[in-house]
């Protein structure tokens, strides 16, 4: 009996930290193999962007790719870019309706160390200088922001991975416009309902995905 107790407690305690890691994720389905998309809105193109991904609009135009270099398909309101819209609302909602762990000032960076959690920030956020996302040695820990309003990050600024942590599980849901400063690094998949604007030679590591406004590139890299 005292065996079955010991099993059991184990048992528990798998179930608690597999969900803890595993059970936050959003599924993006379709909207996986996107680098860029937009439900409702263009995405245009000055100089030289280099894109790895697929990038697509359900309503709109892609615009000025003649200079970059796109390792992906164009998908412009096709059967696959509908679905996609649905997708990218799921993954929305499904978001939106995680309960904070922590809450956080509207500023982040300045060396700001953060380890896996659901971090809100109830309204428009910026970052500044570095934010380092610690993973604590687990390679699926998952991190998640809310920001109730838009985002902001300032030129130079940087995302920072470490120990085991992995762009492909961060995850950033805005309410509003998206900017990525100049010559800036962010790391994660951005999911929004507004514009997002790439400033000159920023870089996103990860997916910038919207379900309504235009996505505007300038010299970038997305990867």
């Amino acid at each position: 009996m005292k065996i079955n107790k010991i099993l059991n407690l184990n048992i528990l305690i798998f179930f608690v930290i597999y969900n803890f890691n595993y059970g936050q994720a959003p599924n993006l389905r379709s909207a996986s193999g996107f680098a860029l998309f937009t439900s409702e809105g263009g995405i245009i193109n000055v100089g030289n962007s280099f894109i790895t991904g697929d990038i697509g609009t359900a309503k709109g135009l892609v615009k000025d790719f003649s200079t970059g270099v796109v390792i992906g398909r164009l998908q412009i309101e096709d059967p696959n870019s509908k679905q996609t819209v649905d997708d990218i609302d799921f993954a929305f909602k499904f978001i939106d309706n995680l309960v904070c762990d922590v809450d956080l000032v509207s500023t982040l960076g300045s060396h700001q160390n953060l380890t896996p959690n659901i971090y809100c920030i109830h309204s428009d956020a910026i970052l500044t200088g570095d934010l380092i996302l610690d993973g604590r040695g687990d390679t699926n820990a998952i991190f998640i922001f809310k920001i109730q309003g838009g985002f902001t990050s300032e030129a130079f600024s940087n995302i920072k991975m470490i120990h085991g942590a992995s762009l492909w599980n961060v995850y950033w849901l805005m309410n509003g416009e998206v900017i990525l400063g100049e010559n800036s690094v962010f790391r994660g998949t951005v999911i929004t309902n507004g514009p997002i604007d790439l400033l000159e030679s920023a870089t996103l590591l990860g997916r910038g995905l919207t379900s309504k406004g235009r996505v505007t590139l300038n010299n970038n890299i997305i990867i």
